[in-house]
């Protein structure tokens, strides 16, 4: 089943977590976590200083996308029961709303691994981050 809410972010948790208010409608909203599903960007919260350095440079450019001006109103997407923490798992969309249904116009999925912050990721066991891929994540320049 898909679940579609026109939503505010009100912070950036992880790279790939953000919180949001969904509005369910009849003036019901939801408080959540929203835990971008398919990708796993480096933890910010580690003692691991090179791990750090780019999960913190990959929340920034998360932060980046949530704030840039939209050209529609955002959206969380789900398709999913919430993972073991609770997390909502979907996407974050900048959609305009019209009468056959949704033009997605920016993805936050589809944009931090079509940029490279973050890697494909479906729930297997995580493998480390290796120095190489760190030192090329904080080494990406944030657009403008």
């Amino acid at each position: 089943m898909r679940f579609l809410w026109r939503a505010r972010s009100i912070a950036v948790k992880d790279g790939d977590t953000l919180l949001v208010v969904a509005d369910l409608g009849h003036r019901i909203t939801l408080e959540c976590e929203l835990r971008l599903a398919g990708l796993n960007t480096p933890e910010s919260k580690t003692r691991r200083a090179a791990e750090k350095a780019a999960g913190l440079r990959a929340k920034s450019r998360l932060w980046q996308f949530v704030l840039a001006p939209t050209t529609g109103d955002w959206w969380v997407r789900s398709d999913q029961k919430p993972e073991k923490f609770g997390r909502v798992l979907g996407d974050a969309l900048d959609a305009t709303e019209h009468d056959a249904g949704l033009t997605v116009n920016r993805s936050a999925a589809r944009t931090m691994l079509g940029e490279g912050w973050a890697r494909e990721y479906w729930g297997e066991a995580k493998p480390e981050w290796t120095d190489e891929e760190l030192a090329r994540i904080a080494a990406l320049p944030l657009p403008e």
